[in-house]
């Protein structure tokens, strides 16, 4: 199966550089976005698979996040 089709696993791992432990900052991550102080709109933009190339285009513009839906 294609790694771009499975859904049934997600794997946290630490970004390079950060001090973070995944299993503490998730958690405090998500009970901000449920009180309303970490907006996630903000920071993702949504683009179809077929926009890839403007997707990373727009990195380099307005765009923090980019993710692709399929």
């Amino acid at each position: 199966m294609s790694p771009y089709r499975s859904r049934s696993a997600v794997s946290v791992s630490r970004s390079p550089g950060s001090t973070q432990n995944p299993h503490d900052f998730v958690p405090l991550l998500l009970g901000r976005r449920a009180a309303g102080r970490f907006p996630v709109e903000r920071l993702v933009t949504a683009f179809p698979f077929t926009a890839i190339d403007e997707a990373v285009a727009r990195t380099k513009e307005d765009v923090v996040k980019p993710v692709l839906t399929f």
